[in-house]
């Protein structure tokens, strides 16, 4: 079952229990339902304890329902919240790890809430470009206020239940067993609701509105900056403001259209597939279930910096033993002391009432990582990453020297966008171990890692990679790394078009500016040009002309990386674009982008863009997957 039901003495018991996050699927909510109803039916029954199992109480909407049938098979989440809420006996609602999204939305619609002093709090959905649909935006302002309320949706944030104990959303917080003392709750609760005949319902209270005006004006200023491109955020400022202004039932029939409303939109539909890209990209086409990673005890990491020092000190504030190599000299010699002074800083802040936590990262971080100067230091380590600049191929008399040095059943990795692999494997005596291990960077952080395989890359040292992807909590996925990964690859190919614009008449600066307003932010993938200070604009292209013309040879490029197998699905190229190439989230990236535009539109522009493009003519050539699919009307995945 996906709820369990049990009864301890006189309370009924009933634990969500769908993993990894008790999502609330169709088989949940019925469960849960059916729960309620036999509870009330139970005489010896006083009052009913609603909780989760495992590590969360409930990350809310099951993201495997998403688009299919059972999403609004009733009971819908609504339904089964006007159920709980309608129960003849208390429903307590005992939160722990996370209750977010419809599973906060649940536990506002029980009788009472109670919370482990680590629970937190959230409802996310701004971020999926919807907004709460199950009552959030007319339930929490009457439990915590409006100021609070919009800051905690429109920011989509986890908060601690404790901030919330002084409202009526968190009636008490529970130390040591949160179901036995939930239980408790539960009886002491029972007997006055009894007698008064009346349970407690969120729904009841009033919204106070001393203040509301001018939050409501401030967010609606905030968001016209931060969101330009979703509309989201303003109708979760619209909602919320009906809770202020309308009956509870008339702002829950405006949340609902809002909500409808915003499920159909594009950029919804982009943000949801984003999400869905980061989920699909864990699989490994052809890598057996039964194959296992190797050892990550000691991982080490040789080069001059960049992309390769910011993976390190990712690894080590993950836990790992890291030792660093430095081949610069004075330039990373001062990166590394930052990382030094940043923790004794952090102590020193910590000591003055600072964050203890942004303190223990920066501590972590500086115990785990060592630099070394001798590289026969690092002839113990399971894995070795050499890195280079930007653009620059490994040193490969150092991968040479490396090869010799280690031991034989480690793994040589190459944190380089534009590596062959295999030409790279062919420089040493273990072909079968050697992998790239890219980290794209999307504004000031790395955002996903391409993991590159060769054709002698043999399975564990994959599964090992993609461990290590784990370890560190970023995103992958898996490729093959022949003449440049996904991210290279679609970046030479901008850079070509951009400087066929720029022949064209258009300034870079310009260029920049049409993709800044169509929401890249930075623009993604820019050539190492900078942009001319005073260059005429002496072309007839618009802004949008621009985009389009940007995109659609990024589509094309795309369609080749997965018509040779570069890349092992469309999915996984968009998500390279989207967490480490800038692309806006609300275009759910190139190949999704193209998907809503219509794949015959974008092979139409392609053989348009050949007639009159000055740029080499197999550029625009439409990619024969493209053609295809567009012919038979399917998608890429």
């Amino acid at each position: 079952m996906a709820a369990a039901y049990e009864v301890r003495e006189d309370i009924a018991v009933i634990t969500l229990d769908n993993p990894p996050v008790n999502g609330l699927g169709f088989d949940t909510r019925r469960d849960l339902v059916e729960g309620v109803q036999r509870a009330c039916e139970d005489e010896a029954i006083r009052a009913i304890v609603v909780t989760g199992a495992g590590k969360a109480f409930s990350g809310g909407t099951d993201t495997q329902e998403f688009n299919t049938p059972k999403a609004l098979q009733e009971p819908i989440l609504l339904s089964t919240i006007d159920r709980v809420e309608a129960a003849s006996k208390p429903v307590i609602a005992a939160m722990h790890g996370v209750a977010m999204s419809g599973g906060l939305e649940l536990a506002m619609g029980c009788h009472y809430r109670v919370a482990s002093p680590d629970a937190r709090l959230a409802l996310p959905e701004v971020r999926l470009g919807l907004m709460p649909g199950a009552g959030g935006t007319q339930r929490l302002p009457r439990a915590i206020g409006v100021a609070r309320s919009l800051a905690m949706i429109l920011s989509g944030d986890a908060m601690p239940a404790t901030d919330f104990a002084d409202t009526p959303l968190i009636q008490a917080l529970i130390e040591g067993d949160l179901v036995d003392g939930a239980c408790d709750f539960a009886r002491r609760v029972a007997m006055p609701a009894a007698s008064e005949g009346r349970l407690p319902r969120l729904r009841d209270l009033a919204v106070e509105t001393d203040g509301a005006a001018l939050a409501i004006e401030q967010a609606r200023a905030g968001i016209a900056d931060t969101s330009p491109h979703l509309p989201a955020p303003a109708r979760c400022i619209d909602a919320i403001e009906a809770a202020t202004t309308d009956p509870f039932e008339q702002g829950l029939r405006r949340e609902r259209e809002y909500f409808l409303a915003l499920l159909e939109s594009p950029q919804s539909r982009a943000l949801r597939q984003g999400l869905i890209s980061e989920q699909a990209a864990g699989g490994v086409d052809g890598l057996p279930a039964d194959v296992a990673a190797g050892p990550l005890g000691v991982i080490a990491f040789v080069g001059e910096g960049g992309h390769g020092l910011d993976l390190a000190q990712i690894a080590a504030r993950a836990g790992c033993k890291v030792l660093w190599f430095n081949t610069a000299g004075a330039a990373t010699d001062a990166a590394i002391a930052a990382t030094d002074g940043a923790s004794a800083g952090a102590s020193a802040g910590a000591s003055a009432g600072a964050s203890v936590g942004a303190n223990a990262e920066a501590t972590d971080t500086f115990d785990n990582l060592t630099h070394v100067t001798d590289l026969a230091a690092l002839a113990d380590a399971d894995l070795v990453i050499v890195t280079s600049q930007p653009g620059m191929d490994p040193d490969l008399p150092l991968f040479e020297d490396l090869d010799e040095l280690m031991k034989p059943e480690a793994i040589l990795a190459a944190d380089a966008a534009t590596t062959d692999i295999d030409a790279l494997a062919g420089f040493t005596q273990r072909p079968d171990k050697v992998v790239a291990l890219h980290g794209c960077r999307s504004s000031l952080r790395l955002g996903v890692l391409e993991i590159g395989r060769g054709k002698h890359t043999d399975d564990r040292t994959v599964a090992t990679a993609v461990a290590f992807a784990n370890r560190i909590e970023l995103p992958f996925v898996v490729c093959m790394g022949l003449n440049g990964m996904i991210g290279e690859r679609m970046r030479r190919r901008y850079g070509r078009h951009v400087e066929s614009l720029q022949d064209r008449g258009v300034p870079l600066a310009r260029i920049v500016q049409a993709l800044g307003a169509f929401g890249f932010d930075p623009p993604p993938l820019l050539p190492d040009m900078p942009p001319e200070a005073v260059a005429p604009d002496t072309s007839e292209i618009d802004d949008a002309k621009i985009v389009e013309y940007l995109m659609c040879g990024l589509v094309n490029e795309a369609a080749h990386l997965l018509h040779e197998g570069i890349a092992q699905r469309a999915s996984d190229i968009d998500l390279v674009c989207l967490k480490g190439y800038g692309f806006p989230a609300h275009t759910g990236g190139p190949l999704f982008y193209a998907h809503e535009r219509g794949l015959d539109c974008m092979v139409a522009s392609l053989l348009e863009h050949g007639e009159t493009c000055p740029i080499e003519t197999h550029d625009w050539v439409p990619s024969p997957l493209l053609v295809r699919l567009a012919s038979e009307g399917r998608r890429f995945d």
